[in-house]
């Protein structure tokens, strides 16, 4: 958690004491910080002792400079092994810089939109490297390679914003109105595949009534 101190007078709280070296506070400045005061020379890192200026970090009540809070309690970028500590990009149980976030194969970054695999849980691929090595093993399997193992291999797609088509104009008024289709598109195919399967189930009861000497084999897999 990163806050800021406050500087303050003991004109006010003759009375209060330092939460470092429990003396009365002075008639001199101190900090607040905690729910507390503190000496200027008392507000130190718990960790390495090194005096705290206007900003600290708390960790269970803990005070610590940047270094020792994320040498801590920071997490490292599974592409660079360094601490990440501003914005960060999430695989699985991986977490990158968002500059990190490239394919293992082509180097490619991995951006906004765009589609990458994550295989045994830290194999980082783009989309298109991940379907060349797919289609290999899609020729010599028996079948067409499926893996349906949780969190071994998945192909997602980074969120990029609305998707579908958006229609827009503008209103006398100068405001933009949207009209967003993509919903109609899908209720749409919902309704043609039904009448496709509502076809396709007529004209199978049609045939068997036609020749009823006939019986489709069964095959089980």
């Amino acid at each position: 958690m990163y806050q800021q101190a406050e500087n303050a007078e003991t004109d006010q709280h003759s009375d209060s004491f330092c939460a470092g070296c429990l003396n009365v506070l002075d008639d001199e400045e101190f900090i607040c910080a905690l729910g507390q005061e503190w000496h200027l020379e008392c507000f130190r890192c718990s960790a390495c002792d090194a005096s705290l200026s206007n900003w600290y970090f708390e960790k269970d009540g803990l005070l610590f400079c940047r270094d020792d809070y994320w040498t801590r309690y920071g997490e490292c970028c599974q592409q660079c092994s360094q601490i990440i500590t501003g914005p960060v990009m999430v695989a699985g149980d991986h977490k990158f810089h968002p500059e990190c976030f490239c394919c293992g194969s082509c180097g490619l970054f991995i951006g906004d939109g765009d589609s990458y695999a994550l295989v045994e849980r830290s194999k980082l691929y783009c989309g298109q490297c991940y379907k060349r090595q797919m289609q290999p093993l899609e020729k010599t399997a028996r079948f067409p390679f499926i893996s349906h193992k949780p969190h071994s291999i998945r192909l997602v797609e980074i969120p990029g914003g609305q998707k579908g088509i958006k229609l827009s104009s503008d209103s006398l008024h100068g405001k933009s109105h949207r009209l967003t289709i993509s919903q109609m598109v899908w209720k749409l195919q919902g309704k043609l595949l039904q009448l496709a399967f509502a076809f396709l189930t007529s004209a199978f009861n049609f045939c068997c009534y036609l020749i009823p000497s006939y019986s489709l084999p069964l095959f089980f897999y």
